[in-house]
Parts: structure tokens; sequence; C-alpha cells
């Protein structure tokens, strides 16, 4: 697959994640937020007073294993330098009653146009 169709892909099930997270009680702070170094975060989402980082993993089958399964310990290092990046430069850490979070959006193709979408909170 071409780093063009790849991307688009991502581009598309990103804004399925972010749909979902809607739908289900969440607010979209940000998508793909790059602090320039330390990484990228695909959502920064709000929801019941908690700040929530998100990875969304898409897999076409199960042949690879399940989506969640490639947010390895590397990824979930650089995502969380990235979230620290973030809070410091946004002065969020400061806040008392902030609760912080980092989740997994799975993305899965369960049939030629069918996905199962899942939103696994506090997934590291």
């Amino acid at each position: 697959m071409s780093k063009a169709n790849h991307r688009r892909i991502g581009a598309v099930m990103e804004d399925m994640a972010a749909d979902f997270v809607v739908s289900n009680g969440g607010r979209i702070i940000a998508r793909n937020y790059h602090d320039g170094r330390k990484g990228e975060i695909d959502l920064i989402i709000e929801e019941k007073g908690v700040l929530a980082f998100a990875e969304v993993k898409y897999r076409g089958s199960l042949r690879c294993g399940a989506p969640e399964d490639a947010v390895t310990a590397e990824k979930q290092r650089t995502i969380r330098r990235a979230a620290e990046f973030y809070l410091y430069r946004e002065r969020r850490i400061s806040a008392a009653d902030l609760s912080v979070r980092f989740d997994v959006i799975s993305i899965l193709r369960t049939g030629p146009s069918q996905v199962h979408v899942r939103w696994i909170r506090g997934a590291f």
C-alpha cells in the first residue's frame, strides 16, 4: 500500500474515531497534535472532567493481531512525552482537579463495509 493511501485511510479512521467519541459523550479538544520533536497524539479528548490522550489504531483483519496490540511500549512512551509537553504548553498541568488518562480507539474491519469501533479508556 502506498504512503498516500495509508495516510488517507488513517485520516478516514481518525474521523470515524472522533465521531465515535463525540457520539459517546466525549469532546474533541485537538486532533493530530504535534509537538515537533516528542511525537504526535491522534486525539485529545475531554470526557467528564478527564483529559484523555488517545491513539487511533485500525486493522483490516486480525491476521496481524488486534489494532490495540500495535500500541507498543515505545509508542506509549512517545505519546506520554507528547502529552507532558501538551500539558506544559497549555498550562493545564497546574489544574489541581485535572485527571489524565491514555486511551486507545481500536477500529477493526469485520466485513466488506462493516467496522467495529472500541474505545478503550485507560488503556495504558
